[in-house]
């Protein structure tokens, strides 16, 4: 035998046939498994649902939470509720629809849940009502709300409202206003229903008032003069400047060519002011401008206070744009006379005795109900921390009378609303809707909104990571033509005829000279026209700092940005303009630093957070509550009403 070669012995033909059989069985296992995976994919893909989500209790059973379910019947009857209508004028009950009302009133049950478990009358949730008085302290959202609802308007109501204002509907028919009347009679009734339901609440509950412990003495001159030498130091006037101040919103070498344009006529002994005007239109000027030392931003201070009175600062850039100040007088700190200090230290004074008033009688109960108290220092406590808009609106004993009884009617909402009681008089489920949106207003206040804080180090942070998000757009140097458009259709026609006349001969095509923009501007621009002071110059814009200016421009300066630097773009119209724009300079964009961006930052890293805050607890509600909707009850309640709407079509 040679080395290296191997010796196959003979197949014998039992061999062979042997092994064709288990090749063969091999094969045909293969083929089953294959067969049931395919039949277990097919099942799975089209029973899903019947496999991973748990199954109902019942087919009648949509929805379950620890505590309770809810049929296809309460699916049905809170859908009619919501939807009103009837007949053609019904909105249909489709799955989403169905799934979404299920989910809503899963939400309800829970919402009553937590007003129980949270024992909405205990003393300290009184004081935690102060907490929202700043949203809806008059529960004017709270009946508004309602007005949405359906409160049944008889006809005969409507034509008597009709016939009673037809001198102020003029020529309109009763069809015309029908659907305005009815808004008004429904505002009317669910005004007269808040007005019972609290009446109501209040008839029957134990209520206790002390509105008399909310005024406080009256405050005597000698109390003003003894607050006034005790504070001395306190009636200090700072130094103060009156500046002229230029803006130039330019970007970058013409901002500096302007300013040196400006500053060079003023040195020759024009002033700040008339320097700028002579430059053009494009600035921004203040003239005689106060400022007080400790007031200012950063940047204008140190450059503001070492000026003499007639002295010109150097041009400096802040926040985007170059600046120039001029002070034209300045007043060194002083200590104010009691004279000159007296409207200060009354109010100061008012505002110490107030306080001590309130601290030493804080034990007192300012209203009761049923034995349970909110107290004066709770009161005062919180009313210290109202927005000063809403502390103003209900500022002085009277005033703050007002906000304690509305307090109280809130609190009395609430309390209904945590036993979960509903009577069935008229008015009853508005009633409900309303105690679950005063409970969801509370939770959410409790438990997202208490929890939401935004540190300087996330905003920092933050900051550092987006800073691309955090620039002055380009802007952009342009020429322009503005034709005016007609009201009349012919007039329109005619002005866009002009447009595009004017266009063909600045873009004319491939291989053809275009003409002179300033030219063609002398011919078409209505203000070249009008001969109002028109010049033809190219001008900066672009966004800027101006909030009012930028509403009113921000369009042209969207459409601005798509036209390619040194390009002509075709024409638009803009309001009662067309506009023919070359833009001839383009700015890089400029970076804001993180004080000027800090309120947006904080404003949306909060937002961000209460999302999430929401989100968990709403899944950590769901959870805690075992809420289950099964979609498949309601594919065949969808599915059973669709084949009734068949057969009633038939």
């Amino acid at each position: 035998m040679e080395e290296g070669i191997a010796i196959v012995p003979p197949i014998s033909d039992e061999d062979a046939i042997l092994r064709k059989k288990r090749k063969y069985a091999r094969r045909v296992r293969t083929i089953a498994i294959l067969g049931s995976l395919s039949v277990l994919i097919v099942v799975v893909v089209q029973f899903r649902e019947s496999i991973f989500r748990p199954r109902p209790p019942s087919p009648e059973i949509a929805a379950t939470f620890t505590g309770g379910q809810i049929t296809v019947a309460d699916i049905r009857a809170h859908f009619d509720l919501l939807a009103g209508g009837s007949g053609a004028d019904k909105p249909q009950l489709t799955f989403k629809t169905a799934k979404a009302v299920a989910q809503e009133m899963i939400t309800d049950e829970i919402l009553r849940k937590w007003g129980k478990s949270r024992k909405a009358d205990k003393d300290e949730n009184i004081g935690h009502l102060m907490s929202h008085v700043n949203e809806e302290v008059n529960l004017s959202a709270w009946h508004s709300g309602m007005h949405d609802g359906s409160m049944g308007i008889n006809e005969s109501d409507i034509d008597a409202y009709y016939r009673a204002n037809r001198q102020a509907y003029g020529e309109k028919t009763l069809g015309e206003v029908r659907g305005e009347i009815e808004k008004i009679l429904k505002a009317q009734g669910e005004d007269r229903f808040v007005e019972n339901f609290l009446a109501g609440l209040k008839n029957t509950a134990d209520i206790r008032r002390n509105y008399d412990a909310l005024n406080v003495p009256d405050l005597e001159q000698s109390e003003i003069l003894d607050y006034y030498e005790r504070n001395r130091d306190r009636f200090t006037l700072p130094a103060r400047f009156t500046a002229d101040v230029i803006r130039i919103d330019l970007p970058g070498s013409d901002a500096d060519i302007a300013a040196s344009r400006i500053i060079e006529k003023a040195r020759s002994g024009i002033k700040l002011v008339e320097a700028a005007r002579k430059e053009g239109n494009s600035f921004f000027i203040s003239e005689g401008e106060i400022f007080e030392k400790g007031t200012m931003e950063q940047a204008f201070e140190k450059r503001i206070i070492p000026l003499e009175v007639g002295q010109i600062s150097e041009p400096f850039r802040h926040a985007g744009s170059t600046f120039i100040v001029s002070v034209s007088n300045r007043d060194g700190e002083r200590k104010l006379g009691f004279d000159e200090a007296e409207p200060m230290a009354r109010r100061a004074a008012a505002l110490e005795k107030q306080n001590t008033w309130f601290t030493s009688n804080r034990d007192l109960a300012l209203f009761s109900v049923g034995g349970k108290r909110l107290s004066l220092g709770e009161f005062w406590t919180e009313y210290g921390e109202l927005p000063h808009d809403l502390a103003a609106k209900y500022a002085g004993s009277s005033g703050m009378a007002k906000l304690a009884e509305a307090l109280l009617d809130r609190y009395l909402v609430a309390e209904e609303a945590s036993r979960g009681g509903a009577t069935a008089s008229e008015g009853s489920v508005r009633a409900e809707e309303a105690r679950l949106k005063l409970l969801a207003e509370m939770m959410e206040k409790e438990e997202i909104d208490d929890k939401v804080s935004v540190s300087e180090e996330e905003i920092a942070g933050y900051f550092k990571a987006n800073k691309r998000k955090y620039v002055i757009p380009p802007q952009s140097k342009i020429r322009r033509i503005a034709i005016k458009l007609e009201e009349s259709e012919e007039g329109r026609r005619a002005a866009w005829r002009r447009a595009e006349e004017a266009y063909t001969r600045l873009a004319p095509g491939l291989f053809r000279k275009p003409a002179d923009f300033a030219e063609i501007a002398g011919q078409y621009d209505m203000a070249a026209l009008e001969g109002s002071g028109w010049t033809g110059d190219a001008i900066w814009i672009g966004e800027g700092r101006d909030f009012l200016s930028e509403v009113r421009d921000h369009e042209f300066h969207e459409i601005v940005k798509k036209i390619p630097l040194g390009g002509i773009g075709k024409p638009f119209l803009l309001k009662d303009r067309i506009y023919i724009v070359q833009v001839v300079e383009r700015s890089k964009p400029e970076s804001i630093d993180i004080e000027e961006a800090k309120g947006a930052i904080r404003e949306e890293l909060t937002a961000r957070k209460h999302e999430e805050l929401g989100k968990a607890f709403s899944k950590r509600m769901l959870r805690e509550n075992k809420a289950i909707i099964y979609d498949q009850v309601l594919r065949t309640l969808i599915t059973d009403d669709q084949e009734k709407q068949k057969k009633t079509a038939e």
